[in-house]
């Protein structure tokens, strides 16, 4: 977004929030813009729930406020970023039976990249030192190091937080022993015979004083990036779709590269773990490959189509997500919905690549009509094309039965329509934002008696 239409935007966006809260103002004097992005930030913070003590919100106002004014761009480059990850981090916390919240410490530990290296040599996502990686099941040697494995350090990583939690029995606890250290906090406990979480807090290093505001304020990002306008910068669909080669002996890469029949530096580009061309794994050892599935120096509009469908239910989403070999997950994410719980049904966007495009096609009906939707919210309906909806878009009334028809190869719609006894009209009337180069699938009357009533009425009335 321009920058200078971002800022005039959000400022609309600003007075509108100080209009809604004209009594809680009333006797505030004239505030700049700065201001009111503190208000609007310090009332969104009071509707977050999060395992973070609220004593920390204003900390958070502070560390959250530039993301949305003074650099959100790459605030939108994070939101995109973590689409790519999310999905795994959950798994993991599940595994463990961890809060969700954990899944934003990467936002600020690493900026969601897989291969950054701290100036105290903590590397990867997780920013795990040697020793805690090792401690946590992570391979660290000269060939591999699986900090920057994104799958294999958010285990360890649940795996870690599990056993912190165990320790201390307090998510706050947890949390500064993570980016402090637990011998740090466990000293500080014995030493000061204290309990009380503010009063360790003082007592820890400065960056761990503030990490707490941090996980606050990572989750007020996601939970209302909308609200400021932001826009999350879209992956590419080349990076969702890639396939997991599961060594447990030993391999080399020029191999693998053959046998998929793509560049060995295409994987290193994917693999950041890997450091030597060819390695051999101790006993009981696995390491996961990412293999990218399509050339990444085509487009993706030569490689895959969108496609807007609506799901009634999560199983229905998981079918399609296993027919291309992806997360379900991933494909809410993409369509914003960056927690776990809010998606039961609903219109989603996603990406099919072209070889599984037909595949797909069996599995869901093509839509009578686009259905207009706001901010992704959920709408429910069963493939019916209602004449509200066709009202709002300045398309006739369509009072008839239809049905759904397969188009043959070659077939045009002035074939279907002669073939029905329709006209062209008539037919596009039925079909009026049918794109046939996406689909296959089209609507058509169940009889030439119910266009011409149809006709009629509308003549009438």
């Amino acid at each position: 977004m321009n920058k200078g239409l971002y800022f005039c935007y959000f400022s609309i966006q600003i007075l509108f929030f100080i209009g809604q809260h004209t009594q809680s103002f009333a006797n505030t004097p004239f505030i700049n813009k700065e201001e009111a992005l503190e208000l609007k930030i310090r009332s969104d913070i009071e509707e977050i729930n999060t395992i973070i003590p609220y004593y920390e919100k204003d900390k958070a106002i502070a560390i959250s406020k530039p993301f949305f004014s003074v650099y959100p761009q790459y605030t939108e480059h994070l939101l995109g970023r973590a689409m790519l990850y999310f999905p795994f981090i959950e798994s993991a916390l599940k595994k463990y039976n961890l809060p969700e919240d954990l899944k934003y410490i990467p936002f600020f530990e690493s900026g969601f990249r897989v291969d950054v290296v701290s100036s105290a040599g903590a590397v990867g996502m997780w920013q795990f030192m040697s020793g805690t990686g090792k401690t946590n099941g992570l391979l660290i040697n000269s060939s591999i190091d699986e900090r920057k494995d994104f799958i294999k350090s958010s285990e360890a990583a649940a795996k870690y937080l599990k056993s912190l939690y165990d320790e201390f029995q307090n998510w706050s606890l947890v949390l500064m022993a993570y980016n402090g250290g637990p011998y740090r906090l466990k000293k500080i406990l014995r030493d000061n015979e204290i309990e009380d979480v503010e009063a360790i807090i003082r007592k820890m290093p400065r960056e761990s004083q503030e990490y707490l505001s941090k996980m606050v304020a990572a989750k007020l990002i996601f939970q209302t990036y909308q609200s400021y306008e932001l826009i999350p910068e879209m992956p590419s669909a080349k990076e969702l779709y890639t396939k997991h080669h599961i060594v447990s002996s030993h391999f080399n890469l020029n191999n693998i590269a053959k046998e998929y029949n793509i560049s060995k530096y295409d994987i290193l580009a994917l693999n950041p773990h890997i450091k030597r061309n060819a390695i051999t794994l101790n006993e009981n050892s696995t390491i996961s490959i990412r293999i990218p599935i399509h050339d990444r120096d085509k487009p993706d509009s030569a490689l895959f189509r969108n496609i807007k469908y609506h799901f009634d239910n999560i199983e229905e989403l998981k079918k399609v997500a296993g027919i291309m070999g992806i997360n379900h997950r991933l494909m809410m994410l993409i369509n914003g919905y960056y927690n776990n719980q809010e998606y039961f049904s609903g219109v989603l966007n996603f990406y099919v690549p072209n070889e599984d495009y037909l595949k797909i096609r069996k599995v869901i009906d093509p839509m009578p009509a686009p259905y207009i939707f706001k901010n992704l919210n959920p709408i429910s309906y069963k493939w019916k094309r209602t004449n509200s909806f066709l009202a709002m878009n300045n398309i006739d009334e369509i009072n008839i039965k239809t049905k759904i028809y397969y188009l043959k190869p070659r077939e045009t719609m002035l074939d279907v329509a002669q073939k029905f006894d329709l006209t062209l009209e008539d037919l596009l009337r039925l079909n009026p934002f049918l794109n046939l180069k996406k689909h296959q699938k089209i609507i058509v009357p169940t009889s030439k008696e119910h266009i011409a009533s149809s006709n009629e009425s509308k003549i009438v009335g």
